[in-house]
């Protein structure tokens, strides 16, 4: 009798282990489904060119004027070999202080958004959404140096989506990212699920918007862990519309925005859930981080928010 119940209780054990397994295997299937539908909804610009391992490396001189179709760049890459330089003004005067803030600026940042955040948060094997994405240089670093998994990039500007999709396929990692062109307060987040994406990057974009609760609200709704915030704040909440061109700072759809106060965001991610810490910077205020980006000043902000609840 003993052994007839022991038969049983195998069958049993063994019966619900293959019925996880089906069930893991058709959540990986309605996944990638979901993600193949995501693309073809919003057709993300197709890569400029492609990466097949069976394929030449294309020559530089190609890469070059792929590069200098798609000026200006924010960042300083390496794109299959070639140096991107950034800078966003027609002087070569000009040109080279950009340059050199904005080199200075990435760097600077990088001891916050890579180092800081990756001695708190384990991204191997990690989903990011990266919302304002620009060319996807931060969630680049989380795949090819941390182990993240994947990574979905939401960006206003299709330049900008361009200029993600090269420098992924010259990466290697083009399959392991989606890029989407659309509005941040406009995007169907929801979509995706509640709890999708382990880290949620919210890099250099509240002060170019409003609704900053809004905007939190709906990213801690898929956001399964971590939540990071980098951005200008004030004293008093400014409000402002964006003057001049909107080539490098925002869509019209955002051009009416307010720069937050740290403690009104630092209230919102506690009501949603989450711990708040405020990384500190270890570098000086040089070129780049000075001014509305000095953090040593206070007036920019990096906030690592961890999920409680």
């Amino acid at each position: 009798m003993r052994s007839v119940v022991q038969r049983i209780r195998l069958f049993i054990r063994d019966l619900a282990a293959e019925s996880m397994s089906l069930v893991r295997a058709l959540v990986q299937y309605r996944e990638r489904k979901r993600v193949s539908q995501e693309a073809r909804d919003f057709g993300p610009v197709a890569c400029l060119c492609s990466t097949d391992s069976t394929d030449q490396p294309p020559d530089k001189d190609q890469v070059e004027r792929w590069i200098a179709d798609l000026n200006p760049w924010f960042y300083q890459l390496n794109i299959f070999g070639v140096t991107v330089k950034p800078g966003v003004y027609p002087s070569r005067e000009q040109r080279d202080m950009s340059t050199r803030a904005l080199v200075n600026r990435q760097m600077c940042r990088a001891t916050l958004l890579v180092r800081e955040v990756a001695e708190r948060f384990d991204f191997r094997g990690a989903r990011v959404l990266d919302v304002a994405c620009n060319c996807g240089y931060w969630s680049s670093v989380y795949i090819t140096r941390y182990g993240a998994n994947s990574v979905v990039g939401i960006e206003g500007r299709e330049l900008f989506i361009k200029q993600a999709n090269l420098y992924y396929s010259s990466l290697g990692i083009q399959d392991r990212s989606l890029f989407v062109q659309d509005n941040i307060m406009d995007y169907g987040y929801e979509r995706w699920g509640e709890g999708s994406f382990d880290f949620v990057l919210c890099a250099g974009i509240m002060y170019h918007i409003k609704e900053h609760e809004e905007l939190l609200q709906r990213l801690s709704y898929v956001n399964r862990s971590v939540l990071v915030i980098d951005t200008r704040v004030s004293q008093e909440g400014q409000a402002f519309v964006e003057p001049g061109s909107l080539c490098f700072n925002a869509i019209e759809q955002t051009r009416d925005k307010k720069v937050p106060r740290k403690a009104d965001l630092v209230d919102i991610m506690l009501r949603l859930g989450y711990d708040v810490e405020t990384l500190q910077p270890t570098f000086r205020s040089i070129d780049g981080v000075t001014g509305p980006d000095d953090y040593n000043a206070g007036n920019r902000i990096c906030l690592f928010c961890r999920r409680t609840r």
